[in-house]
């Protein structure tokens, strides 16, 4: 949901700005919702850019970043929070991490780093805590956008 709006400009000059993005959870059950909040994260990192749930549902990755007017932005980090929020971790090292993805049985999360060029894929083990590279762009195909893994 966008919980607030670009800055208006005062003069005719356009302002790319986009709105900022939250996050919500609503339970149908008990019809309750509660706002996700990274208490981890800088301060200016306010902005939800996508989203994984893991496949068991008690876990969510996030990107969570800066609010600019191009993607991905200048500054973006991957985390990791329980559904309750009560245990929150910084899956990513570098200041341009996104796209996190849940490995299908849930112990391994997978994101993109685009610290420095070539983009690389990282591996993130849940229970060591380790991160290892996966694999490394290369100068002419240098994005990665991974959809899911099998």
């Amino acid at each position: 949901m966008t919980f607030r709006e670009p800055p208006r400009t005062k003069n005719d000059e356009p302002d790319c700005t986009p709105p900022s993005i939250g996050l919500r959870l609503y339970w149908m059950r008990t019809q309750a919702d509660t706002a996700v909040t990274i208490s981890a994260a800088p301060r200016d990192w306010n902005n939800v850019k996508s989203f994984n749930w893991s496949p068991d549902s008690k876990r969510l990755a996030l990107t969570v970043g800066t609010t600019d007017c191009d993607y991905p932005g200048s500054a973006n980090g991957v985390f990791m929070t329980l559904v309750d929020q009560k245990s929150q971790i910084r899956v990513s090292a570098g200041d341009m991490s996104l796209e996190p993805v849940f490995s299908p049985d849930g112990t391994e999360l997978v994101f993109i780093d685009f610290s420095d060029t070539p983009a690389k894929l990282i591996r993130y083990d849940i229970a060591t805590g380790n991160r290892t590279l996966f694999r490394r762009g290369s100068e002419t195909d240098n994005f990665y956008h991974l959809l899911d893994w099998k």
